[in-house]
């Protein structure tokens, strides 16, 4: 299974998400919020309890 888009946002499965499909999403991420003019020097992330969380979200 690829990642794909659904109604709660990127899915697929954990191994899915290796470091340059991580790095693509946050970089889509970026510009959309650049293209709609957000204006903040901060983003926020979390993560949850699963064992992947540590990976995707270096």
């Amino acid at each position: 299974m690829a990642l794909a888009f659904g109604t709660s946002g990127i899915r697929g499965l954990a191994k899915e998400f290796i470091s340059s499909e991580c790095f693509w999403l946050v970089n889509a991420f970026l510009d959309h919020l650049k293209l709609i003019g957000a204006q903040s020097d901060h983003i926020l992330i979390a993560g949850d309890f699963r064992a992947s969380t540590p990976e995707i979200l270096a």
